[in-house]
């Protein structure tokens, strides 16, 4: 027998010589042997080699299997693109965020502003979206102050509702309060800006939206000033009806600048005299 045979056939153990791939006498495919390669730099291994003969890496119990069964059919080469394509969008999301978080730092925070009554700063600080509101927010916080400081019982004040005509240079209040007998009632304020004096003045007052009747005993002043009034009750109304209305976080604020004794405290802001119409 040639001792340099060293294959033998997997079924009927027939020694198999060189270049022989079948068995000559059963006919079987002879066994391939499973290729080991070197998980550091990918040399083939002989099964029965410890260590790698072209760096020197210790031959793993993982070299048993081919590199890409290894990965669970991914070759190592791939596994680093697959790692590399999941972190870097990680990565970019966290930068952001960090980035998000430090601006927001360095800004100040326009709502926290509107809370203060930093409405200058806060319409300074606000994106163009939120400047209308600001701006409609620190003409009802002025006309409120003065509204509430035109009642028996300042303490009563409380705003529920603020509509604006189409320039925001009329702007109309519901207001609760009390009246001499201590009971809360609803009252309608009408402002309009005086370009004189450059703010907003009292026009009229009307504790509820129905016309007045004429009375067989009321006098001709009496008469003409119920007259003017259903007149005026018109325009408050159409206000009321289309105009713009308050947001109601902005009535909240006001309530609240107005609990913490800070409403006296607002004036109306540069925005305010830019936006409103003038015979210049």
């Amino acid at each position: 027998m040639n001792d340099e045979i060293r294959e033998f056939c997997p079924k009927c153990s027939n020694p198999l010589e060189d270049g022989q791939d079948f068995c000559p006498k059963c006919g079987t495919k002879k066994a391939v042997p499973e290729m080991i390669t070197c998980r550091e730099c990918g040399a083939v291994l002989q099964k029965d080699q410890g260590f790698c003969p072209k760096c020197g890496h210790r031959a793993s119990p993982a070299a048993d299997v081919p590199a890409a069964a290894a990965t669970g059919g991914i070759g190592t080469g791939n596994v680093k693109k697959i790692v590399k394509f999941v972190l870097v969008p990680v990565f970019a999301v966290l930068a952001v965020a960090l980035i998000i978080f430090t601006v927001s730092g360095l800004f100040p925070n326009t709502e926290k502003l509107l809370a203060a009554g930093k409405y200058e700063q806060a319409y300074n600080a606000a994106p163009p979206s939120d400047k209308d509101r600001i701006l409609m927010e620190n003409i009802a916080a002025t006309v409120s102050s003065k509204s509430a400081n035109s009642l028996k019982d300042r303490s009563s004040f409380e705003l529920r509702e603020a509509w604006f005509g189409d320039d925001c240079s009329r702007v109309v209040l519901e207001v609760g309060g009390k009246n001499a007998y201590g009971g809360i009632v609803t009252n309608y304020w009408y402002y309009t800006y005086d370009e004189d004096k450059e703010e907003f003045s009292l026009f009229t007052t009307y504790t509820s939206l129905e016309e007045e009747k004429e009375n067989s005993w009321d006098d001709d002043d009496t008469k003409l000033e119920k007259l003017l009034k259903n007149i005026f009750l018109i325009t408050v109304k159409n206000i009321i009806r289309d105009g713009e209305k308050l947001p109601k976080s902005s009535v909240k604020n006001i309530n609240s600048l107005f609990e913490r004794d800070l409403l006296e405290d607002v004036g109306l802001i540069r925005a305010v005299y830019l936006r409103m119409p003038s015979d210049s």
